[in-house]
């Protein structure tokens, strides 16, 4: 059997273990599941912003230049009209020249005229074929170098149409790339590479570190956002996972450490705490051992602790009860004895037997000996049942073979005045009685019903089990009630006062009753209807039982 330090230490240690473990277990699982991908979402959001930057340039740079070829006279694409478009192109950019190095147009027979005054055949130039393949108006080349003066620029090349929607030449814009490559540049935190590619040719257009090729590294993740006003590019970053799990490895390893911290000082101050509160319960444990061999020693409370301080004065009051509860279990017993005792003088009440001796007398005088001998019977089977056993409960049985031997005398004494009646319909014979019960309720039913009538006198006995008690009525009729008397008897059974010096059966059942089964129990008057009822309540006790 385990030790009260056992119990209240293990149980503990085992949930502070598992307590620790779950949130150091819910804490990792939670920077696994939600912060470390917060992490990489907040670098996808940074790919996505650089993204956004570049396409709101270029979106704006192709807005211009689709407006601006919108707005060229080339009807015919005639080397006058394209003259005069170049003219025009050289305004539009000297004021916009810190975005566009050179503009130009492309004629119908694949040779650019740039506002330099350059002419030169892109027939065989990639962004020229790719127009003239594919089904659209414009195309942007990657980062090519100026034949002007070598700065690295893009080329956006447009489709011109006339007024009956014929082709009549291409716009030509060379884009400065500094601002792609400032873009750029800012999203290389920590000097990471950051590229922007070519979807397709997967060719790096700008990148902030030329070396290797996006992609290529193990523990690296490659994050990237699309151009939307071009699909064609890319930007794309490259964070090595060092990077992205550094942080959440560091804070795992303090979270453990933490955890293994806090469970050991836990541990160390729970089997301090226990220890300290086992010591007086052990005491305690001492003292009811003591008090198992009769032997009765107070203990000092302990000051340490409001509840085994409210323990060992509970202990120490219980030990003033015990005393108490034996010297009343004493006095209860005596007073039981008495009981008895009295119960017996009141069967044998001396004018109850010269009464009795009396109606022998006269009907031995008058001759009819066979009352006689039934009036002897009777008398005699009545002190038998009375006197033959000294417990206090018998069988219901044998009470009712007492109370016929009383009433077989009455009978003989009031003859032809009253009738009795018995209903105990299921309750059985053995169940366990009393003794001396019936007997006073009858006899109270006779001197205080039956003999003020001349004749049509009835008392009827009811015996009924409900809900584990057990309910005897007496009921009789009468010629006159005293409802104060009543009343005043009622009172004086409730207070538990006796019959006086020579005492009363129903006051001695009452008693008797009272401590037997406590208070709730006892004797009950009622009267109505032409009759008056004794009632008594107590616990039903089977066959061979005996009242605890």
């Amino acid at each position: 059997m385990k030790s009260l330090y056992a119990r209240l230490t293990y149980p503990v240690i085992i949930l502070l273990g598992v307590a620790v473990l779950s949130v150091i277990a819910v804490s990792v699982i939670n920077i696994r599941w939600f912060i470390a991908p917060d992490i990489r979402r907040i670098t996808t959001d940074l790919m996505d912003s650089k993204s956004n930057e570049i396409n709101y340039w270029l979106d704006s740079r192709i807005t211009e230049i689709t407006r601006l070829a919108g707005e060229i006279p080339l009807e015919t694409g005639g080397p006058e009209e394209v003259a005069a478009a170049v003219a025009q192109l050289e305004l539009f950019r000297e004021r916009n020249s810190e975005v566009y190095e050179s503009m130009g147009i492309v004629s119908l027979d694949a040779f650019s005229h740039v506002t330099t005054g350059d002419i030169f055949d892109v027939r065989n130039r990639d962004y020229y074929i790719a127009l003239q393949r594919e089904e659209t108006d414009l195309v942007i080349s990657d980062i090519i170098v100026s034949r002007a003066n070598g700065a690295s620029v893009l080329l956006i090349l447009k489709k011109i149409y006339n007024s009956r929607g014929a082709i009549t030449g291409y716009l030509s814009s060379a884009v400065e790339s500094g601002y792609l490559r400032e873009i750029v540049s800012r999203a290389n935190i920590r000097d990471f590479p950051v590229r922007l590619v070519n979807r397709e040719t997967r060719r790096t257009l700008i990148a902030s570190d030329l070396t290797g090729s996006p992609g290529e590294e193990r523990g690296h993740t490659l994050f990237s956002a699309p151009i939307r006003s071009y699909p064609l590019w890319i930007v794309e970053m490259l964070v090595p996972d060092s990077f992205l799990d550094r942080r959440i490895n560091t804070t795992i390893l303090l979270i453990v450490l933490l955890g293994a911290a806090v469970l050991g000082m836990a541990i160390t101050l729970n089997r301090r705490s226990t220890a300290k509160l086992v010591a007086p319960i052990a005491s305690l444990e001492d003292h009811m051992q003591r008090l198992a061999q009769g032997i009765f020693i107070p203990i000092q409370p302990d000051t340490s602790c409001a509840e085994i301080h409210s323990l060992g004065h509970s202990y120490n009051s219980m030990l003033d009860n015990m005393q108490t509860l034996i010297r009343q279990v004493r006095d209860e017993q005596q007073q039981k004895r008495r009981a008895e005792y009295r119960a017996l003088c009141a069967q044998i009440k001396p004018h109850f037997l010269y009464n009795i001796l009396e109606t022998i007398q006269s009907m031995a005088i008058e001759g009819d000996y066979g009352k006689v001998e039934s009036a002897i019977g009777g008398l005699a089977r009545f002190f038998r049942t009375g006197l033959a056993t000294l417990e206090s409960f018998i069988p219901l049985a044998d009470e009712l073979s007492h109370l016929e031997s009383y009433l077989e005398i009455q009978q003989l004494r009031y003859e032809g005045r009253f009738s009795f009646t018995l209903d105990a319909e299921g309750v059985p014979m053995n169940q366990r009685i009393m003794k001396f019960s019936l007997q006073p309720l009858v006899e109270n039913a006779i001197n205080h019903g039956i003999r003020s009538m001349e004749r049509g006198g009835t008392i009827r006995a009811v015996i009924r089990n409900a809900g584990g008690v057990c309910e005897i009525r007496i009921e009789n009729n009468y010629l006159e009630l005293d409802a104060a008397k009543i009343e005043e008897v009622n009172r004086r059974l409730g207070a538990g006062e006796t019959g006086g010096p020579h005492g009363h059966g129903i006051f001695n059942l009452n008693e008797r009753l009272r401590l037997e089964f406590g208070s709730d129990s006892g004797v009950a008057l009622f009267a109505g209807d032409g009759i008056v009822i004794a009632r008594v309540r107590f616990p039903v006790i089977s066959g061979g039982e005996e009242p605890s």
